[in-house]
């Protein structure tokens, strides 16, 4: 079966009108021998139409796995993000508390820079409670577990009207702003699950029953600074053999002002031979694109990112069909 075809068949909310080859093409930069590519099991990563402030690629490829596996993985997040980068992560529990950031250590540049911060005068992101409170603590690093707890905690209760507003800057930057300014140059995400993509621009602190969900943290090491994030993930399951993953990021406190990141799960499978089909579209604004190094940074920023995806989707395939295979078998969900 082809890809023009699976993604012909996408059952969850898809319209008639989606052509998966224009839209392999026109958003992510997929060209016929690309397509073709995939279907010989090869990973394929591409640049895509952004703006001035925005890094945004799609990826793609086959795993010789089933959807459920896939998904029975990624909630196991701590293992499912294991990479050379990642240098800690951790899921939060249903009411996040700073015991589920006990592992988290900041680095000594960021707890120096935590003392020194004042509101509009920060060298890491935060809001402004979180930046007064924070230099008044007499141990950065709680306080800052402690202050990410809370804000997961009000997250999950209030949904987006908790989102943070970073003022490490002069002026304030609403994070809703940028994820709404995501989900406006994502019009593939409503083709897909209109109900995930209500998740993310309008979260109300509850989800419709048949998705789920799980907040997760993470430290990870790109060139520079380490970052430390806050995601939600929100899964909507396998129906008519497709599945989708958003992870919407809630806080970074490095470089980033949004990010959103779509993973497709397409099942091209037949009996005893499981392939899923992965689509990933990832959509993320910086803040480091401005002065007059801007133009000169962006390229190689966005290169970098292509070369990122289409190497972790390798490396994720290949840990992902070895585990499948290592299974013992009765722990397996279905072919």
């Amino acid at each position: 079966m082809s890809v023009a075809i699976v993604f012909a068949c996408l059952g969850l909310t898809a319209r008639a009108t989606l052509d998966p080859v224009a839209f392999l093409r026109t958003h992510g930069g997929f060209s016929p021998d690309d397509i073709a590519s995939l279907d010989r099991g090869e990973s394929i990563a591409h640049s895509i139409n952004a703006d001035g402030s925005e890094v945004a690629i799609a990826a793609a490829t086959m795993m010789a796995i089933p959807i459920e596996f896939y998904l029975q993985r990624f909630q196991a997040i701590e293992s499912f993000k294991q990479s050379a980068d990642v240098l800690q992560v951790g899921r939060f529990s249903t009411v996040p508390s700073a015991v589920d950031l006990r592992a988290l250590t900041l680095d000594a540049g960021d707890v120096s820079a935590l003392r020194q911060c004042r509101v509009g005068d920060c060298d890491v992101k935060l809001d402004a409670t979180g930046i007064t409170r924070l230099s008044r603590a007499p141990d950065i690093s709680e306080a800052f577990r402690s202050h990410l707890a809370a804000y997961a905690a009000r997250y999950l209760r209030e949904g987006n009207a908790a989102l943070m507003t970073y003022h490490d800057k002069r002026d304030p930057h609403p994070l809703a702003g940028d994820l709404e300014r995501i989900a406006a140059r994502s019009p593939y995400l409503p083709e897909l699950s209109s109900a995930i993509r209500s998740a993310v621009v309008d979260f109300r602190g509850t989800l419709p029953a048949d998705l789920g969900q799980f907040l997760y943290w993470s430290k990870e090491k790109p060139p520079g600074k380490a970052i430390v994030s806050v995601t939600h993930a929100i899964i909507h399951p396998e129906t008519q053999g497709v599945a989708v993953v958003a992870t919407k990021q809630l806080y970074a406190s490095h470089y980033m002002t949004g990010s959103l990141g779509l993973t497709v799960l397409v099942n091209r499978g037949a009996a005893g031979a499981p392939r899923t089909l992965i689509v990933y579209v990832n959509r993320t604004r910086v803040d480091v694109f401005d002065g007059v190094l801007g133009p000169v940074k962006r390229p190689i920023v966005r290169a970098r990112a292509r070369g990122s995806a289409q190497h972790l989707l390798d490396r994720l395939r290949q840990r992902l069909e070895a585990e499948y295979r290592a299974a013992p078998k009765g722990s397996l969900p279905p072919r």
